[in-house]
């Protein structure tokens, strides 16, 4: 990555609240190939698989006690 300007952080200790401010601009190509490769990967994952029937079997279970 390239960055054409410099950063800098400058903390407020001073501040009762959390706040970030800031602005971002991002500029590049989208593949819709690479898209639907991604989510296929992520998709036929086993690691995936056993996670989606895990929550699944456990909605079920939540929706049996909840009648």
């Amino acid at each position: 990555l390239l960055y054409q300007n410099k950063w800098s952080l400058k903390p407020d200790f001073e501040t009762e609240h959390l706040y970030f401010n800031g602005t971002f601009f991002a500029k590049g190509r989208i593949y819709i190939y690479k898209m639907v490769g991604m989510v296929l990967r992520i998709l036929l994952d086993k690691n995936c698989r056993q996670l989606y029937k895990k929550v699944q079997k456990f909605m079920q279970n939540f929706s049996k006690e909840n009648v």
